[in-house]
């Protein structure tokens, strides 16, 4: 999991991490919570619109391990 940290990520899970978030992302989404009061399900649903404007239900949110080792 130390990796991921150092790549600006944070880990599910420490014993076995599958999935991560994008640390920029948890930040601001901890920002929409406390100054605007969003709920999570409409922080995400703005996300999914400003990745994908013309289909936000394509967004593509997941990335390979093998994805996230290239970047070291």
């Amino acid at each position: 999991y130390e990796q991921l940290l150092l790549s600006g990520l944070f880990p599910a899970s420490t014993d076995d991490p599958a999935t991560a978030y994008d640390v920029a992302s948890l930040e601001k989404a901890l920002i929409e919570r406390v100054e605007c009061d969003t709920p999570t399900e409409s922080y995400w649903k703005k996300l999914c619109r400003f990745t994908v404007p013309e289909d936000p239900s394509a967004t593509v949110v997941r990335r390979k391990s093998s994805d996230i080792h290239a970047l070291n």
